[in-house]
């Protein structure tokens, strides 16, 4: 596994002009889109949501790689841009994900307390 900079907060694999490479993502802030009238919101930005990454183009050992940088083409870019958001959003998925079996868990766990402690009361254990 390629020793990568902690500065990043998530490294991705990508490809630029068929190289392969890794997308260091330096910092990632997402606005889901505005949930009411459009009058009430501050700016059509925040109304539609938006997107914010910086992001640095390394080599396959994780290393700042200026020459493949120099390589991206505008369709390399979205496709850069458009695989951060995916799996950001994706993290942002499994986090809900976790939460819900987390709440789940503990309304299982008290729905089984409570018949214990009935149980405990009905036959005086």
């Amino acid at each position: 596994m390629a020793q990568v900079n902690p500065q990043y907060i998530e490294t991705i694999p990508a490809r630029i002009a068929g190289i392969p490479c890794l997308i260091g993502v330096e910092s990632y802030t997402h606005a889901p889109s505005f949930r009411g009238s459009p009058w009430k919101c501050d700016s059509a930005d925040d109304y539609w949501g938006w997107t914010e990454a910086e992001w640095e183009v390394l080599d396959q050992r994780g290393r700042p790689a200026p020459w493949l940088q120099r390589k991206i083409s505008q369709k390399d870019e979205d496709a850069i841009s458009e695989m951060i958001d995916h799996h950001f959003a994706e993290e942002r998925r499994q986090d809900r994900y976790e939460r819900e079996i987390d709440r789940a868990m503990d309304a299982s766990e008290r729905e089984l307390d409570r018949a214990m402690d009935l149980y405990e009361a009905r036959f005086g254990l």
